[in-house]
């Protein structure tokens, strides 16, 4: 999908879905007021972002729901089972639009049709007063309202520091643009972020906020109703802050504003070393272009002036405005008067009214605008070098250049002020005088002004701005500050995880190499720095690892969320009820894990209600309560994720699935007398095996838990069935936490090198000879109290060899657990851990069951990796 604009809703909207599917079925159990108006938010949230994107028979039913919602919320209508049907119903559409957008980028007009004839019924059925809504609706879509351009505003409140800010900005080319956003009251419903819109205006200057109604009382605000507006100020393109606000322009407005509106001192009137000849003196200084002598001396007049003072403020803004000479000598003059009037300053340049734009006309001809431009390129250029000979070189010719342009428009007045400057032979000077020149003509007509109201109290509307210009200012100090989330997308960590794979593999090639350096070439200095050298590789590898699977978890309330909105349909279809109790939601595991539980889970939960719950009536016969209950739980057993399904229903009675077993001839006579009640209860996970008698459409194909069984295990992980008649059943699903890289223990058997699952292992030990019994033809020990089955590797695996003894007379054992059982397998060697990347077989070797597959090791060679249960399970049969 190429819009990332697009990508992001349909994220978004999934994750309001999911929300909002939940909070209907909790609303079902109660009633709720925070429950209502936070549904009401999502369902408006959905509305106005599918609006964004102009889905309008999408926003059209969301809207019909959005009235609906909004009749229950001012208790005009009471929330029922009914109604929740028609919002899931409703839910529902939507998320199969939002799929179809997805596969398309926009809605085929069935759909559409299919909205508008569902939004259509809502309004009939419930909504015939709320029709007019819908109309006006229609013609805000076709209408939108144009940006406004004439403001009211008090620049006074804007204090000194951003205001100068603002004209350094226009003096270096920049035109200032005020922003009125006026929030709509209910802004927060369509999931707008005004403090994100504020806090990113592009070139912002300053900010403030205020709320636009009293508030007298704080504890009878309507939190979710919006009463905020913003004023900013910014030197941005206009182009780009139609842009930066092209979600909102309805809400915002723009003006240009004059740089005179914004050059005035504030400050106490009364005290200060005021001076006339001071005045005549500063004045003789400008007009003779002594710039340095006048902001000496109003820097000595300043050390004795307090800064609270309007005078002090008045020679604050002639040292800002000195830095811009000739142009801004039109706004030293009159505050040099000020100081003597102590009046605000009138500035000799035409006064009008706030509009969007002004026309403008040249003040030089367009060739020598030109010619200066190219000048001070050069002299842009020249600065970047080092030798100050070439520099030398390139201010004469450009002054040489600049004052034969000059004589060419005939402009004696520009020539005499351009004679300073080429006697000072300073590059930077002259590109701040080519800068003035192409400022100074493109405002020869000056630009749009408001008068500013005289300074008054301005303590309230510092308090007011201070938070939010701090952090205008951080912003700017600070612009690389990090996001605390980030979204990666998926493929980019599986590339992550492929590498961390690669170099898995690669690092174990040291060890290899350490020990040919040691037996081959015999050199053990070289040998201690190889190991020292993949001790710290393995150490960064493993944490490399750590970390990549830390980003890839994610909680089971993932698919958990999805469950109340099943249990209620199937409880409601079947006329049974069932309470679904969630527990370890937070509990994490890999995303591909995490995924691909969904459908298992949906399988267990199904049958645990159809074939597990009773009815109310039955339940109650039983003095069971009428409502079953359905545990759906999850939590961490050492690197395993561990879910199970629980219910309190009737069980599975193990001598009926026997029975029913020899019948469809899924076991013979013989195994039906020596077959155990947990190998029969196993026999629910018979492909085509079921305990129901006729098929429906939501059991008793025999596919649903063959399905449950084969997705566990492609993921590595086991299921156990435990339950006990009239009390209930547990399913238990145990899946690897991730299923990148395999921990595993080397083994020899037969010279030859084997593999075995760290997952299978529950200890290594060694068996003396005398302790091995026979019990029933069968190889045992016990080991802590317990009996244990034991195994010779090679005879499992035909190998023509028996197992070694080691100098004390003891087999090498490594106990796994299959199935719930623990069994001993007795091998050669034990030849320590490893990680590795396994490799499943393909084509026909894939129906090798008894082993997992192989592992490239450090040398080259493959390693065949054994699968323990299926070995034994093969073994038996």
């Amino acid at each position: 999908m190429s819009n990332p604009l697009l990508k992001q809703f349909i994220i978004e909207s999934r994750e309001l879905l999911e929300s909002a599917s939940k909070i209907i079925i909790e609303l079902e159990e109660k009633e709720d007021k925070t429950l209502i108006n936070e549904l009401f938010r999502l369902v408006h949230t959905l509305k106005g972002n599918s609006g964004l994107f102009n889905f309008y028979s999408m926003t059209k039913l969301l809207h019909a729901l959005e009235d609906l919602m909004g009749l229950i919320r001012e208790n005009e209508l009471s929330y029922s089972s009914q109604i929740a049907d028609i919002l899931l119903d409703g839910m529902d559409l939507v998320s199969f639009m939002i799929e179809e957008i997805e596969k398309h980028g926009s809605l085929s007009s069935s759909i559409e049709q299919l909205a508008e004839q569902k939004s259509k019924e809502i309004r009939e059925n419930f909504l015939k007063s709320t029709q007019k809504k819908e109309a006006e609706m229609e013609e805000k879509h076709q209408k939108k309202e144009p940006i406004q351009s004439k403001l009211d505003f008090d620049f006074s409140i804007i204090p000194e520091e951003y205001r100068m800010k603002a004209v350094k900005e226009f003096f270096n080319g920049k035109k200032i643009i005020l922003i009125q956003y006026s929030l709509e009251a209910e802004c927060f419903y369509k999931g707008e972020d005004p403090f994100y819109y504020v806090r990113n205006v592009p070139d912002i200057i300053w900010a403030r906020y205020y709320l636009r109604e009293e508030v007298l009382d704080p504890s009878l605000i309507d939190i979710y109703k919006c009463i905020t507006n913003f004023e900013i100020l910014s030197t941005a393109k206009k182009e780009d802050l139609v842009e930066h606000f092209k979600y909102v322009l309805d809400q915002v407005k723009l003006a240009e504003i004059e740089v005179s509106s914004l050059i005035f001192p504030h400050g106490d009137k009364n005290g200060g070393p005021v001076y006339e000849d001071f005045i005549i003196e500063a004045k003789r200084y400008l007009n003779k272009g002594n710039i340095d002598s006048l902001k000496t001396a109003i820097n000595a007049l300043l050390e004795f002036t307090s800064p609270t003072l309007y005078i002090a403020s008045s020679l604050r803004w002639i040292l800002v405005l000195i830095e811009h000479l000739p142009i801004a000598k039109v706004y030293i003059e009159p505050l040099l008067e000020s100081i003597i009037t102590m009046s605000m300053p009138v500035f000799t340049v035409e006064k009008k009214e706030v509009v969007y734009e002004t026309a403008r006309t040249a003040k030089f001809p367009d060739d020598f605008i030109k010619v200066l431009k190219t000048q001070k390129e050069v002299l842009e250029r020249a600065k970047l070098s080092e030798n100050s000979m070439f520099k030398n070189n390139i201010i004469i010719a450009v002054i040489s250049v600049i004052e034969n342009a000059i004589l060419s428009i005939k402009n004696s007045e520009l020539l005499n002020d351009f004679k300073t400057i080429k006697e000072s032979k300073d590059i930077d000077l002259i590109i701040k005088w080519i800068d003035n020149i192409l400022l100074s003509n493109l405002y020869k007509e000056e630009t749009v002004s408001v008068k500013p109201e005289l300074p008054k109290d301005q303590s309230l509307a510092k308090e007011i701005t201070s938070k939010v210009s701090e952090e205008i200012d951080q912003k700017k100090a600070s612009p690389a500050v990090s996001t605390k989330v980030l979204k990666v997308d998926e493929e980019k960590i599986d590339r992550l995880m492929n590498l961390i794979g690669e170099l898995v593999v690669a690092k174990n090639a040291l060890l290899y190499l350490a020990s040919k350096v040691e037996n081959v070439y015999q050199i053990p200095e070289i040998v201690k720095d190889i190991k020292a050298q993949y001790s710290v590789i393995n150490r960064l590898s493993e944490e490399m690892h750590g970390a990549i699977m830390q980003v890839r978890m994610i909680p089971v309330s993932f698919v958990f969320q999805r469950y109340p909105r099943l249990v209620r349909d199937i409880s409601k279809k079947l006329n049974k009820k069932v309470n679904l109790i969630m527990e370890g939601e937070e509990t994490e595991a890999d995303k591909n894990v995490i995924e691909a539980l969904s459908d298992p889970l949906i399988h267990l939960i199904r049958n645990s209600i159809d074939h597990g719950i009773e009815s109310p009536e039955e339940r109650i016969k039983k003095g069971k309560p009428e409502t079953g209950t359905v545990i759906l739980r999850a939590k961490h057993e050492g690197d395993h994720l561990l879910i199970e399904v629980i219910d309190d229903g009737k069980g599975i009675d193990p001598n009926e699935i026997k029975i029913k077993a020899y019948k469809k001839g899924v076991i013979t006579e013989e195994e039906l007398e020596k077959i155990t009640d947990e190998q029969a209860l196993n026999l629910i996970f018979h492909p085509g095996f079921s305990t129901k008698e006729s098929a429906s459409d939501l059991s008793g194909r025999g596919v649903g838990m063959d399905v449950v069984k084969s997705t566990v295990e492609n993921l590595k992980g086991s299921v156990k069935v435990k339950s006990v008649k009239n009390q209930g059943t547990t399913v238990s699903l145990s899946l690897p936490l991730s299923m990148a890289v395999s921990h595993i223990i080397i083994i020899e058997s037969g010279e030859k090198k084997f593999g075995i699952p760290m997952d299978f292992v529950v200890e290594t030990v060694r068996i003396p000879r005398e302790r091995i019994h026979t019990i029933k033809g069968k190889m045992t020990t016990v080991l802590r109290d317990k009996v244990v089955p034991l195994f010779y590797l090679n005879k499992l695996l035909d190998i023509e060899k028996p197992q070694i003894l080691n100098e004390s007379g003891e087999y090498a054992g490594v106990v796994v657990n299959t199935t719930g059982e623990l069994i001993g397998i007795i091998v050669d060697k034990f030849l320590g851990t490893m990680d590795i990347i396994l490799k499943p077989f393909a084509g026909y070797l894939a129906n090798l069951k008894i082993f997992s597959g192989t592992a490239i090791m450090g040398d080259g060679s493959v390693l065949l990796i054994i699968n323990p249960e299926e070995l034994i399970y093969a073994t038996a049969d």
